[in-house]
């Protein structure tokens, strides 16, 4: 617990003032007293402001993502127009916060490790001052616009998109296998459920080795043949003794395999364990959000009593608290550091993000507010508009987004579930890079149990058709506003809605 004698003397010192000051430049600030908060909106213009506030009690100081030409000019009443006029922009900041103090490690390692994936060099960490980490990305590594539309203005929807984004791609494809099992210290996955109150299939995932499958559950006690020289594993047809192995040309094994024992795809009896640590973790999205606050570098903590201190980003795993006791820390790193961005470093962050589970917004809606008239067949494909069937051809960039317009086009235009299915996975054969048949699951899953017919986003909607490279002619797109309409205008041409549901 701070002591305030303690908080007086620290805030009292003319280095932490400073660099206190520095990181609230633009920003609107908030002083705390113990449990409450001064007046809002504040800001932090002089040095000695810091130790003044001291001397009335302040404890801890906060700042708001949200950069301001004037933070004093802010109004709770205030438009979202009226707030983007005062915007200069944001800082994405990623708060983890977790009891476990060793995963709040594990997912800050990770993150700032997907950051830096994705080329960004001015991540920035500081510890939070009691069981977490603050991540930071400044604003001048974001490009000025994307999609015509100015970046500043896209506050809070850019940085959630990204907080989701970077968590998927965390656990389904970059979870640091050695790293997590060390984290575990020789706790077993059964053992730490225990500890944490949760199912196994919560914080690990059983995957199969050959063709690295999600378990969900498992199949019937089946046979399956394996090679004694490839290891090939096929399954055994019922009643089917004998099999040769077709690149080796020798006899296979037959054995025989229990339920739950071997993948439900391929056969395998080979399992790998994947841990994720955002089972017990998440990325605190409260603080993505208008005039939402965070402690700032440098200020202390009301219940440790430690300093929030900025940490070099490589030092996440082995960082002691005992380093952020007020006595011990001097001012040497600063968070949020704009002077070490490149100009649009965060341009393909942005683009991944946006391919990530895209949700229907504002524009996607117009024109569609009730449901479209149950068709009596599917439409076939040669009724499609161009954009769709360039889409089907394959892609390089976009497939993410691609794959979101695919399943709600198919969907609208009188598909089944098989039959979307289908013709996915077979879509992705033709994708320069395919991607991942997990992900393709996962996304049908998620289709699967919404039965309201959601059109794709619309025609003028450019990060979903002409950034990818499959805008259709302007002289189309003038004749209707979604790619749902041009196939049922066409499919009411050729009588297909005058016929009978089969």
């Amino acid at each position: 617990m701070l002591k305030p004698e303690t908080a007086l003397n620290y805030y009292s010192r003319p280095e932490i003032q400073e660099a206190i000051v520095l990181a609230g430049k633009g920003r609107e600030i908030a002083v705390k007293f113990t449990d409450n908060f001064g007046s809002r909106p504040d800001i932090l213009p002089y040095p000695n402001d810091v130790g003044e506030f001291a001397k009335k009690g302040a404890t801890s100081f906060h700042c708001s993502e949200e950069l301001w030409n004037n933070p004093m000019h802010i109004k709770t009443e205030m438009s979202r127009q009226e707030i983007a006029m005062l915007a200069k922009g944001f800082d994405l900041v990623l708060d983890i916060d977790c009891p476990y103090w060793e995963y709040s490690k594990l997912a800050a390692h990770l993150l700032v490790k997907a950051l830096k994936a994705h080329g960004i060099r001015a991540v920035t960490v500081k510890f939070s001052g009691n069981k977490g980490f603050h991540i930071g990305v400044p604003f001048a590594s974001f490009p000025e616009k994307i999609s015509n539309a100015e970046t500043k203005t896209m506050f809070p929807e850019l940085p959630r998109r990204i907080a989701g984004y970077l968590i998927d791609y965390i656990n389904s494809e970059h979870t640091d296998y050695e790293l997590s099992t060390s984290i575990l210290r020789g706790k077993t996955v059964e053992r730490l459920a225990e500890l944490l109150g949760k199912p196994v299939g919560e914080i690990a995932e059983k995957l199969c080795r050959k063709c690295g499958d999600v378990q969900e559950g498992g199949r019937e006690n089946s046979s399956v043949f394996i090679c004694p020289s490839c290891q090939a594993v096929e399954n055994a047809g019922p009643g089917e003794q004998y099999r040769q192995c077709a690149k080796c040309n020798v006899f296979m094994e037959r054995q025989d395999v229990k339920a739950g024992n071997a993948c439900t795809k391929c056969g395998s009896t080979q399992f790998v364990t994947r841990f994720n640590p955002f089972a017990i973790l998440s990325v605190d999205t409260l603080l993505l959000s208008h005039r939402h606050m965070y402690r700032m570098p440098y200020s202390l903590h009301e219940k440790s009593g430690l300093v929030s201190l900025p940490i070099p980003v490589g030092k996440i795993l082995t960082f002691d608290k005992k380093d952020a006791t007020p006595e011990k820390v001097k001012p040497e790193l600063a968070f949020l550091d704009s002077t070490k961005s490149v100009p649009n470093e965060a341009s393909r962050l942005v683009v991944q993000a946006y391919d990530f589970k895209p949700s229907i917004g504002k524009d996607e809606k117009s024109g569609f507010q009730k449901d479209f008239e149950e068709l009596p067949e599917a439409i076939p494909e040669e009724m499609f508009p161009p954009c769709i069937i360039k889409m089907l051809g394959g892609l390089g960039d976009g497939r993410k987004r691609a794959l979101f317009v695919l399943t709600n086009f198919l969907s609208t235009a009188g598909w089944s579930h098989e039959m979307i299915e289908k013709r996915l996975y077979e879509w992705n054969k033709h994708n320069k890079q395919p991607l991942k048949e997990v992900y393709i699951k996962g996304h049908l899953r998620y289709h699967k149990p919404n039965r309201k017919k959601i059109p794709p986003p619309n025609c003028d909607n450019r990060m979903y058709y002409y950034d990818i490279g499959v805008k259709c002619e302007e002289s189309i797109c003038q004749t209707c506003k979604n790619p749902a309409v041009y196939a049922r205008r066409k499919f009411r041409q050729s009588g297909g809605m005058t016929r009978k549901k089969k």
